[in-house]
């Protein structure tokens, strides 16, 4: 089933959010952002009994026409597992979305000064519900000459289209 909606999801992200497309996105999908200070993923375990700052937004107070979603644990741990090792993201999504670029393109045109105000972005993979109902996805944004940040998108899956829920900023710079 992950095969026929991951390609869907990642479309529909990707027109969900207009700066995505035509975008120079890394072909590799990214690891999980840490809020951890040693780099280490959370365990769902562990995010109840932390004050996170996105916990509320993304785990708890998810709604849509009023409705409570709550991010459910099979989620989360759909969406730290399948990101444990990068994946080709050109497998899921058409050339015609995204302009995919390799990490070595990329650490040439983030030093070229011509490319100083070049968007790079980098996708994890979704971690997706036991039904395929909703998933969770992470996106970061680099440009050399201004900030960077990544968010955490909560999707839904209404009416056979994924459409994005809610959103947390996990940094800004």
């Amino acid at each position: 089933m992950r095969s026929l909606e991951e390609p869907k999801l990642l479309s529909a992200f990707i027109q969900h959010d207009g700066q995505l497309q035509g975008a120079l996105l890394i072909k590799k999908s990214s690891g999980i952002i840490s809020t951890d200070s040693e780099g280490k993923i959370t365990s769902w375990g562990n995010l109840s009994s932390r004050k996170w700052f996105w916990h509320q937004n993304i785990f708890g107070n998810i709604t849509t026409n009023g409705n409570l979603y709550p991010l459910k644990k099979d989620t989360y741990d759909d969406w730290v597992l399948i990101n444990k090792q990068p994946s080709l993201l050109q497998d899921f999504l058409g050339d015609n979305q995204v302009n995919f670029i390799s990490e070595e393109q990329y650490n040439q045109l983030r030093n070229d000064y011509e490319h100083r105000w070049t968007c790079f972005y980098w996708l994890t993979r979704p971690g997706f519900s036991q039904y395929f109902s909703q998933a969770i996805i992470q996106l970061a944004f680099y440009c050399p000459s201004a900030c960077h940040y990544a968010s955490i998108f909560h999707l839904q899956k209404i009416s056979n289209r994924w459409e994005v829920n809610s959103s947390y900023g996990l940094y800004n710079q």
